[in-house]
């Protein structure tokens, strides 16, 4: 009797996890993996993500380390960072491939603050879109007499109280991401 609660469910789950993928590419003044990982290289003949070929990690707040397993692969990784339009040049050395990230400026602070708005802003607006199909099917179900008018509602309910967890969910993500920046 659920599968439009079921379906709204994963259409949900689905806006939350993009929104969360995201807020990891904003680049804040904090070092991330995320902001580099999904960047592809031509590496074999074939395209393949940062994190496919080289292990990432952040040595410390500002920097982030690309140790590729190939040597042979830093200037092709090199050239794919700088034509990433990161705003970061990368720096290759014998240990790997080091980005230190640069200051934020209040200016960018607050730009980014603004982006992050209208992120969440779009995924609320996929929310509300995937809840207005799911109680419109629910009330062609009720038409047809599919389900009963105590169903129905029920029903309503259920889709107000997972809209109510998602909108929450994507407030919580948001003051999470804002805070990193301070």
């Amino acid at each position: 009797m659920q599968p439009w609660i079921e379906q709204f469910t994963k259409l949900k789950q689905g806006a939350l996890e993009a929104l969360r993928s995201e807020f990891a590419t904003l680049r804040t003044g904090r070092a991330s993996g995320a902001l580099v990982e999904h960047i592809t290289v031509d590496a074999y003949g074939s395209t393949m993500r940062i994190r496919e070929i080289a292990s990432i990690t952040t040595p410390d707040a500002r920097t982030i380390m690309i140790q590729p397993w190939d040597r042979s692969l830093s200037p092709m990784i090199v050239k794919a960072l700088e034509t990433a339009s990161l705003g970061i040049m990368p720096n290759a050395s014998e240990e790997g491939i080091r980005l230190t990230m640069p200051q934020m400026s209040e200016e960018r602070r607050k730009e980014l603050v603004k982006t992050m708005g209208r992120m969440t802003e779009e995924v609320r607006v996929k929310v509300r879109r995937a809840r207005d199909e799911a109680w419109g099917e629910i009330q062609e179900a009720a038409r047809k007499s599919e389900i009963t008018e105590d169903d129905k509602f029920m029903l309503k309910e259920k889709l107000q109280k997972e809209i109510d967890t998602a909108n929450d969910e994507i407030e919580r993500l948001r003051r999470q991401k804002e805070e990193s920046l301070s």
